[in-house]
């Protein structure tokens, strides 16, 4: 009796211990997370989603993972890059069950060789915290190349995983506006006026975003006197000097409200240079809002409806250079600026 007694004692004490410590085990999962990377380009109409989907030979889409527990640790990040718009597949081992945070990004990167490729446009840092990781863009606004490879597509959601949450799809979509920069006649003053460069400017510009610990975006703004985000320098389109030269970029614009944009006509080598308003245009760029802003030198060889004073006004510079006394044609703005899109 003593020994039956001893047995099982000895059978309760390994049951407990064995249940004891299996609390204490995680139970973890393998985890599927496709990025639908081509949901950036749905809001934009046909021929704007040709355009921003036909990537150079040296160019690839790449889709970024951040996953974050719910004390704003980084758990895992992955990133992988294709050779279009697609859906990109990733798959984690060994996750915990639990609520994370789940942030997906896409974005344009020059090659896909290495782990270490950094995007032509936008870096990653400080990510092992959400509260202190950042997203800021590597170009110069002052850059005359920005194009298209700026757009950049954010999701954030919350998911929980356990037996029955084992797969999971995320839509990045544009974390801004895009601007389709039009520049008509950019000859039309060849003859009188040594027009150099003409700049898409913004006085206010956001070239980072950070998250807070629920994933939302918090865009940090910098304001100055200009900065250029899509310009054309008239000695790269000699080839065609009649007034009817045209010529279209696409620009991108983190979202935000009250921006002043314009553009700026600079003369003899970007010595002195005018606006194509002398009032900014103030608009609120929206998230997946698609824009259009077109300058047509053909339209403001004279303003007479501006001051003469202070800041050189388009009737002012074209009468000094002209050495003419009066004005003859009267156009209050070259700047065209409409959202046509979302």
């Amino acid at each position: 009796m003593k020994k039956i007694m001893f047995v099982l004692i000895a059978v309760i004490s390994i049951v407990a211990n064995y249940s004891c410590s299996n609390d204490d085990i995680d139970i973890t999962r393998n985890v599927t997370i496709k990025v639908n990377t081509g949901n950036v380009l749905t809001n934009y109409d046909g021929e704007t989603q040709d355009n921003l989907s036909s990537l150079n030979s040296n160019r690839y889409v790449r889709a970024t993972i951040l996953l974050y527990d719910q004390n704003g640790t980084l758990v895992k990040g992955l990133y992988k890059t294709e050779t279009s718009y697609k859906t990109s597949t990733f798959s984690l081992e060994g996750i915990p069950d639990g609520t994370y945070t789940l942030i997906s990004v896409t974005d344009i990167v020059e090659s896909s060789s290495t782990a270490s490729d950094k995007s032509t446009f936008w870096s990653f840092s400080n990510l092992n915290n959400i509260s202190t990781a950042t997203i800021s863009c590597l170009k110069n606004y002052d850059d005359t190349n920005l194009g298209i490879g700026v757009l950049l597509g954010v999701a954030s959601q919350k998911i929980t995983i356990n037996n029955a949450n084992k797969e999971f799809i995320t839509n990045p979509s544009p974390a801004g506006s895009l601007i389709r920069v039009e520049f008509h006649n950019i000859h039309a003053w060849a003859s009188t006026l040594n027009v150099s460069d003409i700049d898409f400017v913004s006085g206010k510009f956001s070239n980072s975003l950070n998250f807070d610990i629920n994933g939302g975006f918090v865009k940090n703004f910098n304001t100055k006197y200009y900065y250029t985000i899509r310009k054309i320098n008239l000695s790269d389109h000699t080839d065609d000097l009649n007034d009817k030269y045209y010529y279209y970029g696409y620009a991108f614009h983190l979202s935000g409200t009250q921006i002043p944009v314009n553009f700026l006509i600079y003369f003899d080598n970007n010595s002195s240079h005018i606006k194509a308003s002398d009032d900014d245009k103030y608009v609120d760029f929206g998230d997946g809002d698609l824009w259009v802003a077109s300058i047509d030198l053909s339209e403001g060889t004279w303003d007479c409806s501006r001051s003469t004073s202070g800041q050189k006004s388009i009737a002012s510079l074209a009468a000094q250079k002209l050495g003419m006394p009066t004005i003859t044609k009267c156009n209050e703005s070259m700047l065209h600026l409409a959202k046509i899109g979302h």
